[in-house]
């Protein structure tokens, strides 16, 4: 036990050394010497834990995608509501983003592809499993009538593929008002997925 706890507190000194030289200095930043330097871990010990600068950028890339999903799921399930639903996520989605800059800018601009082409299937499948409880949900709203119904995979794009663009522009610098986007975005994204038959005239 006392070994496995050591192991995790690395595992977290590294991806935390990774994520701050990602803010510092961009992608370029994330090399196995800075991150060695930064993180005050031996390079063998760096090695046994992630195999090369490849597989920090995607822990670090997976444990901030995930920690995201988690809150998004976490505040979703908590409605009653499909209106209820598609507003906690817009609300925790950009929330999430505004607390955790450095690790939202990795997440919206390091593609797991860029990253290691080989990656993209188990983060996919991870992906999934994090967001089955949320498009279940969404699921259910669709067969009671609450939700207009659509394939799954759908539900996450017309809710975080706005969300996600306004975030890389906000991040970017673009002069955004995430109180205004938070208003805006829940009222569009909802009037985009409500049924027709709950829509007034």
């Amino acid at each position: 036990m006392a070994e496995q706890a050591r192991g995790s507190r690395t595992v977290d000194r590294v991806l935390d050394a990774a994520l701050a030289a990602f803010a510092e200095e961009g992608l370029e930043g994330l090399t196995v010497q800075g991150i060695r330097e930064r993180s005050g871990v031996s390079v063998g010990s760096l090695y046994h834990h992630f195999g090369s600068r490849e597989g920090i950028a995607l822990a670090l890339y997976q444990r901030w995608l995930l920690d995201l999903l988690d809150l998004l799921c976490a505040g979703a399930l908590r409605t009653r509501t499909a209106k209820g639903l598609v507003r906690a996520m817009v609300e925790g989605y950009l929330d999430w983003v505004e607390a955790n800059r450095d690790a939202a800018r990795f997440v919206l601009c390091a593609a797991p592809a860029e990253l290691d082409p080989r990656a993209s299937p188990s983060l996919q499948q991870a992906k999934l499993v994090r967001l089955a409880p949320l498009l279940e949900r969404a699921r259910q709203h669709a067969r009671a009538g609450e939700l207009v119904e659509l394939p799954l995979p759908y539900y996450e794009m017309m809710i975080i593929g706005p969300l996600a663009e306004i975030s890389r522009r906000w991040l970017a610098g673009e002069p955004f008002d995430l109180a205004e986007a938070r208003r805006v975005l829940a009222r569009s994204i909802w009037r985009a997925l409500e049924p027709p038959a709950a829509r007034s005239v």
